[in-house]
């Protein structure tokens, strides 16, 4: 399992990102079941980040909860 691609593919498909945009996972926290990651959202070719995600994700029923996760527009 990518998980890189797994949610760039996600975030696109709920809207949250253009089709044409490209993640990069800047940091990874794991306890138990859950994950928390952190990821930078860049448009096209930019250099520079748009958005930081801080996405909580459910490893073992394969779900994020986009209730408990934050982001910023840089």
């Amino acid at each position: 399992m990518d998980i890189q691609n797994t949610l760039r593919n996600l975030l696109v498909n709920t809207g949250r990102i253009s089709s044409k945009d490209r993640i990069e996972i800047i940091g990874k926290s794991v306890s138990g079941d859950f994950a928390r990651i952190e990821i930078h959202a860049f448009h096209g070719r930019k250099k520079h980040p748009f958005v930081y995600w801080n996405i909580c994700v459910d490893m073992a029923r394969e779900l994020v909860h986009w209730d408990t996760s934050t982001f910023y527009y840089i």
